[in-house]
């Protein structure tokens, strides 16, 4: 057979010499039919009344060389190379609907390929059929990529279908068109009862103004997309707390045609934020959350109330710097050895608060790995513990005040027992002497004077004991009132010299020196007199057999310094800091009467006078008391 190919063969080929004529008046009364033939990728011929090819495309002759060996013909019948009876059935039926004046259109499966195949009139001038077009298109890629989407669309139907979230669609006013299944799981309607609905007839009543200004405003700017939280009542009348993403949709014109996105339901996760808020904000406790090198993550609350931060001025800090110096190294180490799960995990420890002062902290730290940070963090837990160490101080104050008292009334009672015994003894035994020099014939009246002089002497000395005693006793009971009055000090001090001189009675003197212009001072003049005959005395008794003491008084423009100096034997330095508490006495003194209350009553009556008293003092070379007195 010769081998035939399109370039063969040319659209319009030349009529057969017995085609009739009238198929060439047909041509030209329908010049379009050519164009309509060209124009068109699929394969389309045109028959008359009489089955007869009035017209083909080349798609049209390719498909007929192939089945049939030869092209076709203008003026030729056409030929049915389909063996299969129904398709040609088929189609008989489909051309005959044709010539009748519909249009008709048939699939039929020709060689395993599906085929549609449409069949339309043809018309002339005078509105009378004179023919008819058929279309023939192969369907099979487009009926399975039909099927694949159908498929496809199902199977992203179930998966849109199966997620928690839901996903919507509305129209530029709101109303929704498309919604998935996660509707009816979560807000319990229907989608039959809500496709069609206002989203806005879901919101909570409160919320409708502010979401719908919201939305107008994200229609109105044509924003790209806005994610907001609501509150939405569901069906059982149960607020949802729904997480809004919505994005705009605008056609290929930028018309807006309505939007679409995500609904998320965040009741839980707003529940729980709102109860860890509502812990967070009430408990009194300071929860924190620390990285391991102790750098702050979050601060609850408390942190502003206890100790007056912001949370968000301590973010991304470490607390270090604020801890007191005395306890700083402690929690140092803590964190730079990482020990946050031993059984001693507390901290005691001072915090500077925001207004500079010190807080009181006791911290629990736990150590866990945060899946969120995936890195492990410090949990600590800390509460501010002022009260309890004000009452642990006052125990220990107190403890400390009855450990002193006790102390106290054991030297009591060992200096009252050696200190009134002495002088009763002495008593005693010159009452006896003096006794017996009375009976004797010839009394010796100096050694029995001797005598008496050495009662009234214990007596004395004994009257003093029971007075600084019963002084202190007063002092510390708040009970000893002063009764301050202009006096003239230089005089005071002039009488207590004389007394003192007196009673040592060794040819010793005390020189007095005035520096400054002398003034009357506003004092207790019994207490002064105690303050200048205690200090006096105790510069000769301690320094005898030594250089005289002295006195100077130097009045200042503020204030009166009194400096009393002595060139005894001296207090040894590690006594110093001890030597105004009651009943001590120095080391080097135990051979020296005393009582160990002079000087404890000396800085009590110097304080009740807002004054200050010092000394300095050398070991075997000697010491000078100083002290300070305002004039009023």
């Amino acid at each position: 057979m010769k081998e035939i190919t399109l370039s063969t063969y040319k659209m319009h080929p030349p009529l057969p010499a017995n085609a009739e004529t009238n198929l060439s008046d047909i041509l030209i009364r329908n010049k379009y039919l050519e164009g309509i033939i060209n124009s068109n990728e699929d394969r389309i011929f045109a028959l008359d009344t009489e089955h007869r090819f009035i017209g083909f495309n080349e798609s049209f002759v390719n498909a007929y060389v192939i089945a049939l060996g030869k092209a076709p013909i203008i003026g030729e019948k056409v030929e049915y190379p389909y063996h299969s009876l129904t398709v040609s059935q088929t189609l008989s039926e489909a051309y005959q609907d044709a010539f009748r004046g519909s249009k008709a259109e048939r699939l039929v499966d020709i060689s395993g390929r599906q085929v549609l195949v449409r069949a339309s009139p043809l018309f002339d001038d005078t509105n009378a059929i004179f023919g008819i077009a058929v279309y023939s298109i192969d369907m099979t890629e487009t009926i399975e990529s039909r099927k694949k989407l159908k498929n496809s669309q199902e199977e992203f139907k179930k998966v849109i279908d199966t997620i928690n979230d839901i996903v919507f669609r509305t129209s530029a006013e709101g109303v929704f068109i498309y919604l998935n299944q996660a509707w009816e799981k979560t807000m319990g309607f229907s989608l039959e009862e809500s496709i069609g609905k206002s989203i806005f007839d879901f919101i909570a009543p409160a919320q409708v103004e502010y979401c719908t200004e919201l939305f107008n405003t994200v229609i109105n700017n044509r924003g790209n997309s806005c994610t907001y939280e609501v509150p939405m009542v569901s069906k059982d009348l149960s607020i949802k707390w729904i997480k809004i993403s919505i994005t705009v949709l605008t056609n290929e014109f930028e018309v807006i045609t309505g939007t679409s996105g995500i609904l998320t339901d965040v009741t839980d996760a707003k529940r729980n934020e709102h109860l860890y808020q509502l812990v967070s904000n009430n408990i009194e406790d300071i929860l924190s959350l620390h990285e391991t090198d102790g750098t702050i993550l979050y601060a609850s609350f408390a942190v502003y109330q206890h100790l007056g931060y912001l949370q968000e001025e301590l973010i991304g800090i470490k607390p270090f710097e604020f801890i007191h110096p005395d306890e700083r190294e402690p929690v140092l180490l803590r964190f730079a050895h990482n020990e946050h799960n031993n059984e001693k995990n507390y901290l005691l420890y001072r915090f500077q608060h925001l207004n500079g002062t010190y807080k009181w902290l006791e911290s629990n730290t736990k150590s866990v790995f945060d899946e969120f940070y995936n890195k492990e963090i410090i949990i600590i837990s800390t509460r501010v513990v002022d009260e309890r160490m004000e009452a642990e101080q006052k125990l220990m104050e107190s403890y400390q005040k009855e450990k002193e008292l006790n102390e106290l009334k054991s030297k009591f009672v060992s200096m009252a027992s050696h200190e009134f015994r002495t002088p009763m003894t002495a008593i005693k035994s010159s009452a006896e002497i003096a006794e017996m020099l009375l009976s004797s014939p010839q009394p010796d009246i100096v050694k029995i004077g001797g005598f008496l002089k050495t009662i009234d002497k214990e007596v004395d000395r004994m009257s003093q004991l029971i007075d600084e005693i019963l002084n202190l006793g007063k002092i510390e009971g708040r009970n000893y009132f002063i009764k301050k009055e202009w006096s003239d000090i230089i005089e005071i001090a002039k009488d207590c010299s004389e007394r003192q001189i007196s009673k040592q009675n060794d040819g010793r003197k005390i020189p007095i020196e005035i520096i400054g212009q002398p003034r009357k001072v506003m004092v207790d003049e019994t207490q002064i007199r105690h303050i200048i005959d205690n200090l006096l005395s105790n510069a000769l008794k301690y320094s005898e057999g030594r250089k005289e003491p002295s006195i100077t008084f130097i009045f200042d423009e503020s204030d009166l310094q009194i400096h009393i100096r002595d060139h005894g034997i001296g207090i040894p330095k590690a006594d110093q800091s001890k030597i105004f508490n009651m009943f001590f006495r120095a080391r080097n003194t135990q051979d020296i009467i005393g009582t160990g209350v002079g000087l404890a009553l000396v800085e009590k009556f110097v304080d009740m006078h807002h004054g200050k008293i010092s000394f300095e003092s050398i070991e075997n070379v000697g010491s000078i008391f100083v002290i300070s007195l305002p004039y009023q």
